[in-house]
C-alpha cells in the first residue's frame, strides 16, 4: 500500500495517496489488535495459537519479541507529529529504554531542498555535502541531529536509499515535497 501511495503521490493524485496511507495505518492497527487479542488468549489458556489462526504479520508499533518487555529492533524508530515538529522515538539498547528527538518542520523543508539540489538525477550524495543546514530566517545553524532525524524519516518512507558509506540517493525523480506533504498529514499525532 505504501508503494501505491507513493505512486499516487508521484502522479499528483494526493487524495488517493492520503487515502492509501490512511488505509495502510488502519490495516496495521487491525493486525496489531488481532495480535494483542491472540497474545491475551495465549496467556489465559497457556496454549499457543495455531499458525493458521494468526493474523498476517504487519509492521506495527506493538510487536514484541518473545522475551517479555524487550522491544524488537524492528519496532523502532517510530515517527510522530507533535504540533509542527517531527518526533522520532528510538530504542537505546544500552539504557534499555525509549528515547526521543524532535525537529521543527522547517528543518525537514531545509533538508529536502538541500537533498533535491545535490541528489538530482539519482546522484549519490553524502551528508557532508549538505551539513551544516542554515535556517534562512535567522541565519542560525540547525543542529545536525535534527537533520539526521529528518533524514531517517525520509529513509523510512523509502524516499532515500543509503549506500553504505558511499552516501544516499533519492529513489524518485519526482519532486518529493508533495509526497512529503501527504506523509506528513498521515503521521500519527502525539
Amino acid at each position: 500500500m505504501a508503494a501505491l501511495a507513493g505512486n499516487s503521490a508521484k502522479e499528483a493524485d494526493y487524495g488517493a495517496a492520503a487515502s492509501l496511507v490512511e488505509l495502510a495505518k488502519d490495516v496495521a492497527d487491525l493486525a496489531s489488535k488481532a495480535r494483542a487479542l491472540l497474545d491475551s488468549a495465549v496467556k489465559s489458556t497457556g496454549k499457543p495459537v495455531e499458525s493458521s489462526q494468526r493474523p498476517p504479520q504487519a509492521v506495527s508499533a506493538t510487536s514484541r519479541s518473545p522475551v517479555k518487555g524487550r522491544a524488537k529492533k524492528a519496532e523502532y524508530p517510530k515517527f510522530l507529529r507533535e504540533g509542527n515538529s517531527l518526533v522520532k522515538l528510538g530504542w537505546s539498547p544500552s539504557e534499555k529504554s525509549e528515547y526521543e528527538h524532535k525537529s521543527p518542520r522547517e528543518v525537514l523543508s531545509l533538508l529536502i531542498s538541500a537533498v533535491s539540489k545535490v541528489g538530482t538525477n539519482g546522484r549519490r550524495f553524502s551528508m557532508d555535502k549538505i551539513l551544516p543546514l542554515v535556517n534562512p530566517a535567522d541565519n542560525g545553524r540547525v543542529p545536525d541531529y535534527q537533520a539526521y532525524l529528518c533524514l531517517a524519516w525520509l529513509k523510512a518512507l523509502g524516499l532515500l536509499t543509503q549506500h553504505g558509506r558511499q552516501g544516499y540517493s533519492l529513489t524518485t525523480r519526482a519532486p518529493i515535497e508533495p509526497i512529503i506533504e501527504t506523509h506528513w498529514a498521515a503521521l500519527p499525532p502525539r
